[in-house]
């Protein structure tokens, strides 16, 4: 029995030496398909490489649209930051401004009362007759007269004084308010400037990430492209 299988696999190796064409057709038409599935590999590798570079173009220019903007805020925050400080010192000369002005007022105010005090007890004062002393009746008379002249006069001032106090007041509170203002803006646009920041950044990371796989894709499309020109 065991040397028939010997024999019957000696006819078959010489029924195969007999026959070497087919060997070699069935080896050209796999090398043939092999190389029809390399080159559609080689078109499909070549429209992964295409896409990749037009999604790289693009997050680029995402990328580039996000420094114009994050270089225009910072001019901003720039303009911004000198205003704030021109409106700190005209909130500082607006604050001793109104307190020159409340102190002012409170000179005035002292002197319009004690003008005012005076004149109500020499008006107060009993009357003198002339029988008695007629050169007293006129000093008082005169008296009464000046300070009379002096209270409305420091009504005046006093009245300057208030309106000066309140345009102070009015003064500083604008500043203030545009302090607050200006300082809004300034966080609104440092605020979005760290989120176009983030956003940027996030964008940089998709841009390496898509410049690696262009890469790699690049580099298997030339080895797909060399073998099939060897297998040509």
């Amino acid at each position: 029995m065991k040397k028939l299988l010997v024999i019957f696999s000696a006819v078959l190796a010489l029924g195969a030496s007999a026959f070497p064409g087919n060997n070699q057709k069935d080896k050209l038409f796999d090398q043939k398909q092999e190389l029809e599935q390399i080159q559609r590999e080689v078109e499909q590798g070549q429209r992964r490489l295409d896409s990749l570079r037009a999604a790289e173009l693009k997050v680029q220019k995402t990328v580039s649209e996000f420094d114009q903007k994050i270089a225009s805020n910072r001019k901003v925050i720039r303009r911004l930051n000198s205003k704030l400080r021109k409106i700190k010192k005209d909130i500082e000369t607006a604050a001793q401004q109104l307190e020159q002005s409340r102190n002012l007022f409170h000179r005035t105010q002292d002197r319009f009362l004690s003008s005012l005090k005076r004149f109500y007890l020499i008006s107060r004062s009993p009357t003198v007759s002339t029988s008695e002393d007629p050169n007293r009746e006129v000093e008082l008379n005169r008296r009464v007269v000046y300070l009379s002249a002096l209270a409305d006069f420091e009504a005046g001032n006093v009245a300057a004084a208030s309106a000066l106090l309140g345009e102070s007041i009015v003064q500083l509170d604008e500043f203030t308010g545009e302090k607050r203002r200006v300082a809004g803006l300034k966080k609104n646009k440092e605020t979005a400037t760290a989120l176009e920041r983030s956003r940027k950044e996030r964008e940089q990371k998709r841009l390496a990430a898509l410049r690696r796989r262009k890469v790699e894709e690049a580099d298997h499309l030339l080895m797909l492209q060399q073998a099939a020109e060897e297998m040509e």
